[in-house]
């Protein structure tokens, strides 16, 4: 490792403490280094805040002067809610910038650098910029779609299945598996599942697991339910949680059961629908426009099916537990239509596994 990646790695992590709390902003880290030793750290706290870089620099104070900067993603070079950093990066006597990756924005990709350059500030840019670029994802995408990046998660056996014939899946995964699970929850702007899923597993879907800090907003829980036949009682639609929650219909469906939902307080979204099911696009395109820029699908095997036939999968995260459930009516992670032919099987990149107690898991990009 070099020491522009040694640094860039701080950066890197430091920016992750802003997980959960920066959205629709993108997480940032940035360290301030003067004569090989950091001087100032900061990262993106929280959404209308002071950038990384503002709080590394504030840090560094006149020990900035001659330093090094490296942030993990371009300096913001516009103002929005706060001030370009550019602006406070130049002022600082800075003599270096060192860049994760730059600005996905293509009215703001390389400016900021070029406003450097033109400064007299020497820039490096792409240190760690895959690790950088896996920070923004939600962000990136957004900005270049206008629609949010999707990950489907799945925890499954070893021959695919993520519940038994009698719809038993708990727990298919190990407890170290499940609180990655709501790690990515906590990362999320929106959180998926069929009405399915809801109907024989009456989840929660909440992140829980967040012993190092204190849960500050939770993700916003979208159903997809053609005909809204969701049970009334169940855990998504309690007292304290609705107001979070939205049910995705049909345009079609009896206007007598969503009223129903209306009037015990569960926001119901109607949509066209194709083939007797609500696309999972449309979907994607309402959140877009109400600003949510990543959705974590969860399930089932039917809404994780039309994803990848609608072809809307960026990523997938694969919990894979070393059991075998069997049963040719045991519940299968995918669905849907699927391909006719194996080369025209999605091809998984950049595939990465790693132990995780008991269970292996899979991560990679489409």
């Amino acid at each position: 490792m070099t020491e522009d990646e040694k640094y860039m790695s701080k950066a890197i992590k430091l920016a992750k403490n802003g997980a959960g709390a920066v959205s629709p902003n993108p997480m940032v880290g940035a360290v301030v280094v003067n004569n090989r030793r950091i001087v100032g750290s900061g990262y993106h706290e929280k959404f209308g805040g002071s950038h990384a870089e503002v709080n590394a620099l504030q840090k560094a104070g006149k020990n900035a002067y001659g330093s090094i900067l490296y942030v993990s993603l371009e300096p913001c070079s516009t103002k929005g809610k706060t001030p370009p950093c550019v602006h406070s990066i130049i002022a600082s006597k800075i003599k270096r910038v060192v860049i994760g990756t730059k600005d996905p924005n293509p009215a703001h990709n390389g400016r900021a650098i070029e406003i450097l350059r033109n400064s007299g500030i020497k820039v490096t840019c792409d240190i760690l910029k895959e690790k950088s670029d896996e920070l923004i994802e939600g962000f990136a995408e957004y900005q270049k779609t206008g629609l949010p990046f999707v990950t489907v998660k799945a925890a499954v056996s070893l021959d695919g299945k993520i519940a038994t014939r009698s719809g038993d899946s708990k727990w298919i995964s190990c407890d170290k598996s499940r609180r990655h699970a709501h790690q990515l929850r906590w990362i999320n702007d929106a959180v998926m599942v069929g009405s399915s899923t809801v109907i024989s597993d009456d989840p929660l879907l909440t992140v829980r697991f967040r012993a190092q800090k204190k849960i500050s907003r939770q993700p916003l829980r979208c159903i997809l339910d053609t005909k809204c036949s969701i049970p009334l009682d169940v855990n998504m639609f309690s007292e304290n949680m609705v107001d979070n929650t939205i049910v995705f219909c049909s345009e079609k469906t009896d206007k007598n059961r969503v009223d129903t939902f209306n009037k015990q307080g569960i926001k119901t979204v109607c949509l066209h629908e194709r083939k007797g099911m609500v696309p999972v696009k449309e979907v994607l395109q309402w959140l877009g426009d109400e600003g949510i820029t990543s959705v974590l699908i969860e399930g089932g095997g039917e809404l994780i099916g039309s994803a990848f036939d609608e072809e809307v999968v960026d990523k997938i995260v694969w919990f894979v537990s070393p059991q075998i459930i069997g049963g040719k009516n045991a519940v299968m992670s995918v669905s849907g239509k699927g391909v006719d032919n194996v080369k025209d099987a999605w091809k998984i990149k950049r595939m990465c596994s790693r132990k995780i107690g008991d269970d292996w898991l899979f991560k990679g990009y489409l």
